[in-house]
């Protein structure tokens, strides 16, 4: 019988709209309002982040983002920052800030990856190539890999300057900080990395467009960057994901570190429980430290494997719930036990 795909309870606090210092942000505890009442919200939000933005409020932001502790509030207001910064503040010609994040899946030895891709102009080529960025053809693309905790600390404030000051008034660098991969182990290990970028917009011009994926750059992108940083010994695979305004992602970016190194996961511990004592017990839990567990367990065996899933204030549990079962089906691994309830971690967890 199939894994029935289940959503999870969340173990992460949830506020009141009253209690965010936005109106317009459903209470995540209600059923989702009209069409009418998320439009009138979406327009209040996107006034509140123009106005915080050009303010230069990086503490008010940051207080709302504290206090918005709904995983849906948390995606509104990010994503009211990116509207605001990919629209220019207005201004008839801006540039468009990027973030291409990159999942590096390294392994064979112990090594250290430098944080500077040798051949830039190489992978900005084939994204100009294949119009990755859509209608925006003139962009370029830093040389620095800067890793998830780099991203997220850009001051909001920084951004808006950055955007709209082109004109040589307030602009503001970005001063992004290579970060090299460490690799710890020979077993393949998971390491997120960021290439930020600037294209040159205008008012006319739609938004980043990322519905179509990598398309037909990914595996020439991939094949580059792997070739440029390549070592003796090293196995690597650079895996990109679409150019994303920088909060959606860092969003998108983090979650698909954890997908994958759930992947990874998979695959090896059930390599070896089929090897030595056959099919697991499987048991997919919320815990109250505000993470996702799936843990591996049988009979004929005391050893149990586990791997956590931590939960990103903005990360949608009905996405992670999908991601997890359906690749629990998939590997056709049907003793399945999801809890209903919040579990308290214990000292076996």
């Amino acid at each position: 019988m199939p894994v029935e795909l289940k959503i999870l309870p969340d173990p992460r606090p949830c506020v009141t709209d009253a209690e965010i210092p936005i109106s317009g942000i459903p209470d995540c505890r209600q059923p989702d309002s009209s069409a009418s009442q998320q439009e009138e919200g979406q327009q209040s939000i996107e006034h509140w982040a123009g106005r915080m933005l050009a303010e230069g409020d990086d503490t008010g932001i940051a207080a709302a983002f504290s206090r918005a502790t709904g995983d849906r509030a948390h995606r509104e207001l990010a994503e009211a920052l990116d509207r605001t910064l990919e629209d220019g503040a207005g201004l008839p010609t801006f540039l468009r800030l990027f973030a291409l994040p990159i999942l590096f899946v390294a392994g064979g030895r112990k090594a250290q990856i430098a944080g500077v891709v040798p051949d830039v102009l190489a992978l900005q080529s084939l994204l100009e190539e294949h119009r990755a960025l859509g209608e925006s053809k003139y962009f370029g693309l830093s040389n620095a890999m800067v890793s998830a905790h780099q991203l997220a600390a850009l001051k909001p404030s920084l951004l808006y300057r950055f955007a709209s000051g082109n004109a040589g008034r307030n602009f503001a660098a970005l001063d992004l900080v290579p970060e090299a991969i460490d690799v710890a182990s020979p077993e393949e290990q998971i390491h997120l990395r960021f290439l930020v970028g600037a294209c040159i917009a205008t008012a006319q011009m739609p938004r980043i467009d990322t519905a179509g994926g990598v398309g037909a750059w990914g595996m020439p992108f991939t094949n580059t960057l792997a070739s440029s940083l390549a070592q003796e010994g090293l196995s690597l695979l650079p895996i990109p994901r679409a150019p994303m305004p920088p909060y959606r992602a860092l969003a998108a970016g983090q979650f698909a570190e954890r997908e994958l190194g759930f992947q990874l996961f998979l695959s090896k511990t059930l390599r070896q429980f089929r090897a030595s004592v056959g099919e697991p017990d499987t048991h997919v839990g919320s815990f109250m430290d505000g993470s996702v567990r799936v843990r591996f367990s049988s009979p004929f065996n005391t050893a149990r494997e586990e791997f956590v899933w931590p939960l990103a204030p903005a990360d949608d549990l009905r996405v992670v719930s999908a991601s997890i079962l359906s690749l629990l089906e998939a590997c056709r691994l049907f003793n399945v036990r999801v809890a209903q309830t919040i579990q308290v971690v214990s000292a076996s967890h």
